[in-house]
């Protein structure tokens, strides 16, 4: 299982990720000949990956990103510390953990255009507009409220953003659900009824929704 216990893998879909490890990353000799030929099949399984959610260049320019980000991690692995070490920069520092957050949701959302996109075309015209700085006074003039989202859901993205950071930091000192699972029952039950009424009051929901709206209703 290296290829998803590496650190800085990917790896949402436990099981598909598994299925690519042992059938296609192990049988291509894994990480068991040689960096050139580990590099290789990386990019093999992500490309794979990107195939096996649809038949079109854009999922696979979607798996080729980041099996591209997966070599660069490891290319960099050793340089990264020193490079750190050099600035003055603390690895255990709450700034630097939060920087390699904010850069590892930064690549992955790029990557996830191609994803999203009908086409190729349109991911790269949608990356076009992102760069077109003329357009720089719509982060400021309430512009960005009609592209889709009121004032009450650009609340809840916000909220959801600091949930997620703060459950996140929690996990890391060792509150994670573990630790809840050894509570005495009523915390347990508290804790599971919380977790459900924030799923109904911040789960999908607003006119026209549909479940098979959902993005891998596709596949």
């Amino acid at each position: 299982m290296e290829l998803i216990s590496d650190n800085g893998g990917i790896a949402w879909h436990i099981s598909l990720t598994s299925w690519f490890t042992d059938y296609i990353y192990i049988p291509l000799g894994g990480n068991r000949r040689g960096k050139i030929r580990t590099y290789i099949n990386i990019m093999i399984v992500f490309l794979v990956s990107g195939l096996w959610h649809g038949a079109s260049f854009h999922f696979v320019l979607w798996g080729a990103l980041h099996g591209v980000l997966q070599i660069i991690e490891r290319l960099t692995k050793e340089i990264r510390p020193k490079l750190t070490e050099k600035l003055g920069i603390d690895r255990n520092s709450f700034a630097y953990t939060l920087w390699l957050r904010f850069l590892v949701f930064l690549t992955v959302s790029f990557a996830w255009i191609y994803f999203r996109a009908p086409a190729r075309s349109a991911a790269n015209t949608f990356i076009l507009n992102m760069l077109d700085l003329s357009n720089v006074h719509a982060l400021f003039d309430k512009t960005l409220f009609s592209f889709g989202l009121d004032g009450g859901e650009w609340f809840l993205l916000i909220l959801a953003l600091i949930v997620l950071l703060a459950v996140s930091l929690l996990q890391e000192r060792g509150y994670g659900p573990d630790r809840i699972a050894k509570q005495k029952a009523p915390v347990r039950i508290a804790a599971f009824v919380i977790g459900v009424i924030v799923i109904l009051v911040f789960g999908v929901y607003g006119p026209g929704y549909s479940a098979g709206s959902f993005i891998y209703a596709g596949f």
